[in-house]
């Protein structure tokens, strides 16, 4: 699929409460944490939204949306950026997994055609709904169901044209850090933005 055509989502939005600071801008090494998905999705995505309640995220050059739709989670964050994309095709991606190929990203978009939902599963029974293919046409239905009270995006998903992916042979892509342990590096965990 043309570049042209897919924005890229990356969230970034959450509250880090187990990490203690905004994991997005921290140091990881080298760079900002959210850089890592930034590179992963550039080569498949011409554009870039960030999905951020914060400020900081906007140093870095694109489109910074926050929730239209307040305390409403990962599903939120979703349902504001696809609202404001310009593309129906939308690949989303969680600032914290560092690891997810851009291979892995292009292989979602290839089989995404027909669906409106194509997430990877890391093994058996683990679905990874931050990681995958969301088509614009999800926006009403999602508004409805944050609307509803339910905010949890892999019941969402399961109303949908979807589809789960079985990634099980680098499980190791879809480590997250959700804590200062997971990445820590001495020296490393200042904000670099």
């Amino acid at each position: 699929m043309d570049p042209n055509t897919v924005t890229g989502i990356i969230l970034a939005g959450g509250t880090s409460s187990r990490m203690g600071f905004d994991k997005g801008v921290t140091n990881f090494r080298g760079k900002p944490l959210i850089q890592y998905s930034i590179e992963t999705l550039q080569p498949i995505c011409s554009r870039i939204i960030i999905s951020a309640n914060s400020s900081p995220y906007h140093t870095l050059g694109f489109p910074v949306q926050s929730d239209i739709i307040p305390d409403s989670g990962p599903i939120g964050g979703i349902y504001s950026s696809l609202l404001h994309s310009s593309t129906d095709h939308n690949l989303v991606l969680s600032c914290d997994t560092p690891f997810v190929t851009s291979a892995l990203m292009q292989m979602i978009m290839d089989r995404s055609p027909g669906y409106q939902v194509t997430i990877p599963a890391s093994r058996p029974g683990f679905p990874e709904p931050l990681i995958g293919y969301y088509h614009k046409n999800n926006s009403t239905a999602m508004m409805s169901f944050i609307q509803n009270g339910n905010l949890k995006l892999i019941d969402y998903i399961e109303t949908t044209i979807y589809q789960v992916i079985p990634v099980y042979d680098d499980p190791d892509q879809f480590i997250n850090m959700n804590t200062p342990g997971d990445f820590y590096i001495p020296g490393e965990t200042e904000s670099v933005i």
